[in-house]
């Protein structure tokens, strides 16, 4: 048990942040949780940012369900205080808004556009078919006293958090920010309570058997000899293809449509970019000479040593860029460089390689895929009325044949699963 919790309190970050982490407590407050009069209190301020009582109880709960998730040994909170639980989880939330204060001076942003995504896309949030569910959303906000602000907060800082850490493993040199407070601090000496447990004692030891004692010594340790329970299931399915035979979608439902989510099927305009960056001025500025030089921006990576596809950033749209940046790449014309620009990671420019204009496709192109669309979803809401009359009936008596009464489906069983061959089913 202790092994798995030690590996949940573990932090995502890399070890050098844990050591500049652990390095600067001194500059944090602890904050009384329980004398506020307020609902939400602060329970620790890291510079300017603080940690609400929101964000301790969220990140604690969350943890002790793991645990009880991940242990066959009940968890109880005798057990959770002694461990001491609650410093691992204020400790975790400092080491959180110390990356975030390191994000923020280096200027890292994330777009609205990220965030959303992730947001519709966090399981916690999913119901049984695994699609956002507005009502699983808004329970989770209740139940964990949050706002809907509370939430993009937080997963924007989780984002951003997990690029500046990214950063770190795949910059080329160190952030001056970083490596300075790893130089102040490279002497601190710590120290460590070495425990060693022997784990060579026999099961049983080298003195007379008896019957007696074997019999004793199996009483003891029996639990070591069990094997796993098996289980009969039924898999139950409901007949999409029946379900999609009867439903009609027009013409008109689809044009209606169309015109309805016109920007669904207009695409913005994008660029092909692609981003160079150098730790030293001089070197950026030979590069960008080359390129205009020879005209030729690829030429000037290959004679640089600059691999392409690294430094492709993609075909974006505006919005997909931080507010800066997007200002810099969208006045650019094709095959056009941008300017120097100086950033905390050293020096870096843009290239935009091709420019791909706002369209509009045409309602003969997009109707095929509109119907299909239409026919999935009116299918699937066919489905899931389906599996929800046969949840409640079942519900009411617990007779499997009787709740699948007037529902066409097919019922497969399968016997003797076990957690040996589950995976295989």
């Amino acid at each position: 048990m202790i092994k798995s919790i030690t590996s949940l309190l573990k932090n995502v970050g890399s070890k050098l942040l844990i050591i500049i982490i652990a390095l600067s407590f001194a500059v944090w407050g602890i904050g009384d949780i329980f004398v506020s009069n307020s609902s939400n209190p602060t329970v620790a301020e890291v510079g300017k940012h603080k940690i609400k009582l929101n964000e301790f109880q969220l990140d604690y709960q969350l943890l002790i369900d793991r645990l009880r998730q991940s242990n066959n040994e009940p968890i109880t909170e005798d057990f959770i205080k002694a461990i001491g639980l609650h410093h691992n989880v204020v400790d975790n939330l400092i080491k959180q808004k110390y990356i975030k204060i390191l994000a923020e001076n280096l200027r890292l942003e994330v777009s609205d556009k990220y965030v959303k995504k992730a947001i519709i896309n966090n399981p916690l949030f999913n119901d049984e078919l695994g699609v956002f569910s507005k009502d699983y959303y808004n329970y989770y906000l209740n139940r964990n006293n949050l706002k809907e602000n509370d939430i993009y907060d937080i997963t924007k800082d989780a984002i951003s958090n997990d690029l500046l850490i990214q950063s770190l493993t795949h910059s080329q040199f160190l952030p001056l920010k970083i490596a300075k407070n790893v130089a102040l601090k490279r002497d601190l000496v710590r120290k460590a309570d070495l425990y060693k447990i022997d784990t060579s004692a026999m099961l049983i030891s080298d003195d007379l058997l008896t019957e007696k004692s074997i019999k004793d010594k199996y009483e003891k340790v029996k639990s070591n000899f069990l094997i796993p329970e098996s289980r009969n299931i039924k898999i139950i399915s409901f007949l999409y293809k029946n379900e999609e035979k009867k439903i009609n979608v027009t013409e008109q439902d689809i044009k209606s449509f169309y015109n309805d989510n016109i920007e669904v099927f207009t695409t913005n305009e994008t660029r092909e970019v692609y981003f160079v960056q150098f730790d030293k001025e001089e070197k950026l500025k030979d590069f960008i000479k080359f390129s205009n030089q020879y005209e030729d921006f690829f030429k000037a990576l290959e004679a640089f040593g600059l691999d392409k596809t690294s430094s492709f950033i993609g075909n974006i749209e505006e919005k997909e860029l931080p507010s800066e940046t997007s200002n810099i790449v969208f006045n650019l014309k094709e095959k056009d460089t941008s300017k120097l620009i100086k950033s905390p990671f050293g020096y870096k420019t843009f290239y935009v390689d091709k420019i791909n204009k706002k369209e509009t496709l045409p309602f003969n192109k997009v109707k095929d895929t509109i119907r299909k669309d239409f026919m999935k979803e009116k299918t699937n809401e066919q489905i899931y009325k389906k599996a929800n009359i046969f949840y409640e009936g079942f519900l009411e008596n617990t007779n499997l044949n009787q709740a699948l009464e007037n529902l066409i489906s097919i019922v497969k069983p399968i016997n003797n699963i076990d957690l040996n061959n589950i995976k295989n089913v």
